[in-house]
Formats: C-alpha cells, sequence, structure tokens
C-alpha cells in the first residue's frame, strides 16, 4: 500500500484526475464543472483524512453530498455496470 502523505499517492491522485479530464471532459461525455467540483470533493476528503484538523458547516457538506451524488449518477451514465 502506498502511504497517503508520500509523493507517488499525491501522483497517482493527479493522475486519475487527469485520466478523467482526459477521457470523458475532453470528449464531451462529462461536464467540465462536473470534474471541477469531483476535484474540490477530493481535495477536500484527502485534506481531511491526511491535513490538520478541518470542519464543514452543516450547508458545506450538504453541497458536497449534493455534488457527490450528481457526479456519481453522471458516471453511471458513462460506465458499462
Amino acid at each position: 500500500m502506498i502511504d497517503p502523505k508520500s509523493a507517488a499517492y499525491e501522483f497517482l491522485q493527479h493522475a486519475a484526475i487527469s485520466l478523467l479530464h482526459r477521457e470523458f471532459v475532453r470528449s464531451g461525455k462529462l461536464d467540465r464543472g462536473l470534474l471541477k467540483n469531483y476535484t474540490g470533493l477530493f481535495e477536500s476528503r484527502m485534506s481531511g483524512d491526511y491535513g490538520p484538523f478541518s470542519s464543514a458547516t452543516s450547508e458545506e457538506a450538504k453541497i458536497a453530498l449534493d455534488t457527490a451524488v450528481c457526479f456519481v449518477a453522471e458516471a453511471k451514465k458513462l460506465l458499462p455496470i
């Protein structure tokens, strides 16, 4: 398992987001704003897991949840599940 605080782990994070951009945003299959929102959620999660203590208001949590639900719904349309 890769240490989540390592440079290799950070590279993998950015590689995954780059892959989503290259394969889905550039082709027009996924909205650029949706990927931007996903990236923000991902960074918040990483900061919450591995950064200094942070918290979110209930409104911030609701926005994050709504954003995640929207991203998952769009991802399901793109993936043969």
